[in-house]
């Protein structure tokens, strides 16, 4: 089988089960199997793939076929430009969450240049760390930080500390288990940010299937209303906080005014960021 011949059959089997990106899905799992990029599989189109290849990538496309999202088969995710490692049981990164780094990375660095001739470095909290993509980006592009990174579910605390080591900052990055702040008791932030889970309970059900059925319920499920980590966070965070410390939340569609109007009482000098398709997505807060 060459590489056009396993791209054509994995895209028509992928068409079948309806699938919107079939012929990017083909692709990326392909490039995971041969270990290459794009550019080498197009340039390359009667490259014949070994049995073994051939095998691995037919098992593939048939778990794309019957839901498994792609980066559980390709093992991987780029974020912010870095290499992520998934896989079944943490939250798979997101585009729309790079707007939540980027927010946090911006602020960060405004907060060194500040204390500039000081001789410590800022602190950050990444609540709800999954996969470690937002604490593990910080440490990398924010040489002067000193991270720490909690989650409650153990398999995303493995492999957030699995993706520090990738990203050779895992000197700079400390990841504990913790449900919210509970393990946290006296500890003091800079900054702290966090992308929960805020589907709400009854938007569960009709999130696609490849999320629904394979990615970890505990990450998606907010509540009723999708808002019960974000309202145990936002009143919890204070505390926690250092004299002008900052929070930055992800947020849900529609969510931007309660979660505002909460905040409020907590915070002040509250900003609202869009996502590319203008869904406000991040919200902020300074200390009060």
């Amino acid at each position: 089988m060459t590489i056009r011949e396993a791209l054509e059959t994995g895209i028509r089997k992928l068409k079948k089960a309806e699938i919107e990106d079939a012929a990017l899905d083909a692709c990326v799992i392909l490039c995971g199997i041969l270990d290459s990029d794009k550019a080498y599989v197009y340039a390359h189109p009667e490259f014949e793939l070994s049995e073994g290849d051939g095998t691995k990538y037919t098992e593939a496309i048939n778990a794309r076929f019957e839901g498994m999202p792609v980066s559980y088969i390709t093992g991987k995710k780029e974020f912010m430009s870095l290499e992520f490692k998934v896989g079944p049981g943490v939250l798979i990164p997101r585009p729309e969450t790079e707007l939540l780094a980027e927010t946090a990375i911006l602020c960060i660095s405004k907060k060194q240049e500040a204390k500039s001739g000081s001789r410590g470095g800022i602190s950050v909290l990444d609540m709800c760390t999954g996969s470690g993509c937002l604490a593990v980006s910080i440490a990398r592009y924010c040489s002067r930080c000193k991270v720490t990174a909690a989650d409650i579910l153990p398999e995303a605390v493995k492999t957030a500390k699995i993706n520090a080591i990738k990203n050779n900052v895992e000197n700079r990055v400390e990841i504990l288990i913790s449900d919210l702040f509970s393990e946290l008791s006296g500890r003091k932030f800079d900054f702290i940010l966090s992308n929960p889970p805020y589907v709400s309970h009854d938007d569960l059900p009709g999130l696609k299937n490849d999320i629904v059925c394979y990615e970890p319920n505990i990450a998606l499920d907010g509540g009723r209303e999708g808002l019960d980590h974000i309202k145990a966070i936002i009143s919890e965070a204070p505390p926690h906080l250092n004299n002008g410390g900052m929070l930055a939340l992800e947020i849900g569609k529609g969510q931007y005014l309660q979660v505002t109007e909460y905040m409020r009482e907590y915070f002040n000098d509250i900003k609202i960021k869009k996502d590319l398709s203008g869904i406000p997505r991040v919200v902020s807060g300074v200390k009060l």
